[in-house]
C-alpha cells in the first residue's frame, strides 16, 4: 500500500526502487505475494542501501522506502550531503 501515492503521484514511472528494513524472509512469510521477485526486470540487493545509492543519482524515477523515522537507522536518507 505504500507504493499507491509515489506510484500515481509521477506521470510515467519507468525505474523503481524499493528499499525494505525488514530483516524477514519475504518469500517463506507471503509466498503469494512474493512472485514479482521472480520477474526478469526485477533485480534483488541484498545489503546496506546506502552504499547501494551513492553512485545512482536520477537513476530511479520513484523512490519508496517504508523506514520512514525521521531518527534512528533511517536518518540519513532525510539529510542533504
Amino acid at each position: 500500500m505504500i507504493t499507491h501515492i509515489a506510484l500515481n503521484s509521477h506521470p510515467d514511472p519507468k525505474k523503481v526502487l524499493v528499499i525494505e528494513g525488514s530483516n524477514s524472509d519475504f518469500k517463506t512469510i507471503l509466498p503469494g505475494m512474493a512472485v514479482g521477485f521472480d520477474h526478469s526486470k526485477v533485480i534483488v540487493h541484498i545489503g546496506d542501501g546506502f552504499p547501494f545509492l551513492e553512485d545512482k543519482i536520477n537513476s530511479f524515477d520513484v523512490f519508496i522506502t517504508d523506514a520512514s523515522d525521521l531518527v534512528g537507522p533511517a536518518e540519513s536518507l532525510f539529510q542533504a550531503k
